[in-house]
């Protein structure tokens, strides 16, 4: 069938060609990616697994669908739409590099001030505007509460610092903008071949990284 007929049926295969030249313009073979498709006021779940294939002098694209049960090792928090702590137990070491730690700040105020259902609507609204700038492939998980993990393909533990940092500004410009006092602090670090060290590490650099904006935030309030 004609692309153009497809995107007639289906409007939501742009995403899927989008990845498709992604995957064309990276040096890696693999490209795994999680969607999601809104069927009236369902949402279904899927994870995809692309392989790029030389025959000759063309290129080919093998693409696997599998439906997410969101029962399985991949669960859905029904709040935000993130991946639930038990993909963790299913993170491929060969595939992710870099993992990042973030707590948010500011959110107990909220919850405190303005009751728990308003502090779950910036919850769901904070996954939402983290999410907006990552890639397909980059995992976004609910760690629990407050905090999210992300998984990157990246072997730079610097330029994902450069970019989360990038991210927390656009992320406080926008409950800037509706009179609320949200952030987050966030640490980084090299998945090797054992998640559960380096989510120590992260974790341990994300109370660093709290601790140096709490004593900054208070500096500025209060200077000498």
């Amino acid at each position: 069938m004609p692309i153009d007929e497809v995107l007639a049926k289906y409007p939501d295969y742009q995403t899927c060609l989008q990845l498709d030249q992604q995957l064309l313009n990276k040096s890696s073979d693999i490209l795994i990616s999680n969607e999601t498709v809104e069927v009236g006021s369902l949402t279904q779940c899927f994870h995809t697994y692309r392989q790029k294939i030389k025959y000759f002098d063309k290129t080919f694209i093998m693409t696997f669908v599998y439906e997410d049960d969101q029962e399985g090792n991949a669960a859905i928090d029904p709040l935000t739409g993130c991946f639930t702590k038990i993909k963790l137990e299913h993170i491929d070491t060969n595939l992710y590099n870099t993992m990042a730690f973030i707590d948010l700040d500011g959110f107990k105020n909220i919850n405190d001030e303005l009751g728990h259902q308003c502090g779950d609507l910036q919850l769901k609204e904070g996954a939402r505007l983290i999410n907006k700038y990552l890639r397909k492939e980059d995992l976004l998980i609910r760690f629990g509460g407050d905090e999210f993990i992300l998984c990157f393909d990246s072997t730079s533990t610097m330029n994902i610092s450069k970019k989360l940092a990038a991210i927390r500004t656009s992320f406080e410009e926008h409950f800037q903008q509706k009179g609320l006092d949200l952030s987050f602090s966030f640490g980084v670090s090299s998945i090797e071949h054992d998640v559960k060290s380096a989510l120590e590490q992260a974790d341990k650099a994300m109370y660093i990284n709290k601790r140096k904006r709490k004593k900054s935030k208070k500096n500025k309030l209060h200077p000498a």
